[in-house]
C-alpha cells in the first residue's frame, strides 16, 4: 500500500499500488466490508466527498483511469480515462 488511505465514519479506505484493489476495512473491527479493482494499480491518494448522506471516494489509477466509487456498498459509480491536456 503506497496511496495515502482515507477515513470516513468507521471504514478505513486503502488502495494497492501493485494490484489495483481498493479495501473498504471496518477499523473499529479489522473486517473487510468490500473492495474493488481498477485496471492498474492505484497512484493516488483517495479523496471523499459527501453530497446529502452519500459519501463517494476518488481515486486514479496507474493507467490514468479516475474512479468515482459509493463508500457504503464498494460499487463503481463511473470511471474515466483522465486526457492529456496540450497547449499550443
Amino acid at each position: 500500500m503506497r496511496s495515502k488511505p482515507a477515513i470516513v465514519g468507521k471504514w478505513l479506505l486503502a488502495g494497492n499500488s501493485v494490484s489495483g484493489d481498493v479495501y473498504a476495512i471496518d477499523r473499529l473491527r479489522g473486517k473487510l466490508g468490500w473492495h474493488v479493482t481498477a485496471s492498474n494499480g492505484i497512484r493516488s491518494g483517495i479523496v471523499v466527498a459527501k453530497q446529502g448522506s452519500a459519501y463517494t471516494a476518488y481515486f486514479a489509477d496507474g493507467a490514468t483511469y479516475v474512479y468515482a466509487v459509493d463508500v457504503r456498498n464498494g460499487k463503481i459509480l463511473w470511471s474515466t480515462k483522465a486526457g492529456v491536456v496540450i497547449w499550443l
